[in-house]
């Protein structure tokens, strides 16, 4: 067998001949340029465009032409050319982009900088360049498409080949349509990589605006709505516990000619035919409070009923006359007890009539 010296030699052996295969792999990989970018889609349809174009430098002579063009020299003529032809290039595409699609477009803050990355053993010059594109995507009332500003490919846009494309859509978006697919998604970022081809009109997105609902609510919104149930639940608790209370003694007055019969004489209470007690405490506060509040969710409810089963809530405020939080007592009441639904569309509420079965 061999002895631990030979095997110890063997092992040195066999770890630096993977070192140099390594080495020699990573250097064959960075002989092309590459290219890495990022639009920012705003729901206006307007896009921030980020580019970072790649270049290899495999020689110190490339290396120091690298830097004496583009890095220590900030005026020099190097830098303008490169800066005007991306200019040019960038401007001749959101030009057939305009002429495609019939919308108005424009580049502006458009900003080109350099740099140099030496990780060894690759050594990369940069190109890193921005812009915002002017109606870059087509926008309605219901969502974002993407797409018309390639009418002759992506590849117009940018240095070839592309090896990492990102696209962020805006906040509140969900993608119902992607071609080609996105190879990943990130939280709101799709994501392709260079095994992707796309063709003309490509990558084309249609985004459509989520529906929030009620449980989406910011927390103090809930925790608010929370607190006014703590209150409300337990008034209407004491005011129907009351109402019971004289019913039940006004209904023993009728049996027993009209008398209130107690078994502590001065707890006895009297009550006239206009519902005042004779012992000068009003009953009718009580009534009317509970009146008032079955008159309110009886007027919504005739309110939605006319509007076709559903309206805003600002509007139900107008038509009532009341006040903001007046009406979200009572919507939160009503909605308690089953009466309607809340859909929360953009900054406004929607307010549902549920519809019973009529068989129940």
């Amino acid at each position: 067998m061999p002895s631990s010296a030979v095997l110890i030699m063997r092992a040195i052996l066999l770890l630096i001949f993977l070192m140099l295969w390594n080495q020699a792999a990573i250097a064959q990989t960075i002989t092309t340029a590459q290219t890495i970018a990022t639009i920012d889609i705003y729901e206006n349809g307007s896009a921030l465009w980020a580019v970072e174009n790649h270049v290899p430098l495999t020689s110190p002579s490339g290396i120091s032409e690298w830097e004496s063009k583009y890095i220590l020299n900030e005026q020099s003529i190097s830098r303008s050319i490169q800066a005007s032809s991306l200019w040019n290039d960038i401007n001749r595409s959101v030009l057939s982009a305009e002429n495609y699609s019939g919308r108005p477009m424009r580049i502006r803050d458009f900003n080109v900088s350099y740099d140099i990355v030496k990780t060894t053993p690759r050594i990369f010059g940069i190109i890193r360049y921005s812009f915002e594109w002017e109606n870059f995507s087509r926008t309605n009332s219901s969502g974002i498409v993407i797409g018309d500003a390639f009418p002759e490919g992506i590849d117009i846009v940018l240095p070839t080949p592309l090896d990492k494309l990102t696209i962020k859509i805006p906040a509140g978006y969900d993608v119902l349509n992607a071609s080609p697919s996105f190879d990943k998604l990130d939280g709101d970022r799709l994501i392709w990589f260079s095994f992707t081809s796309f063709d003309k009109g490509e990558p084309y997105l249609v985004l459509s605006r989520k529906i929030i609902q009620e449980d989406t609510y910011p927390p103090y919104q809930s925790i608010n709505q929370g607190t006014w149930l703590l209150i409300l639940v337990p008034i209407a608790i004491l005011i129907s516990g009351t109402l019971i209370v004289f019913w039940k003694r006004r209904r023993v007055n009728g049996r027993n000619d009209n008398s209130l019969i107690d078994n502590t004489a001065d707890s006895a209470v009297h009550v006239d035919s206009t519902g005042t007690n004779t012992d000068g405490a009003a009953l009718i506060p009580l009534l009317d409070m509970t009146t008032e509040i079955l008159g309110y969710e009886e007027m919504i409810e005739q309110y939605l009923t006319r509007c076709g089963g559903q309206a805003y809530q600002s509007d139900i405020v107008k038509e009532s006359g009341l006040s903001k939080s007046k009406i979200s007592i009572i919507l939160a009441k009503m909605k308690e007890d089953g009466r309607i639904l809340k859909i929360r569309k953009g900054k406004e509420n929607i307010i549902r009539l549920v519809v019973k079965d009529k068989n129940q």
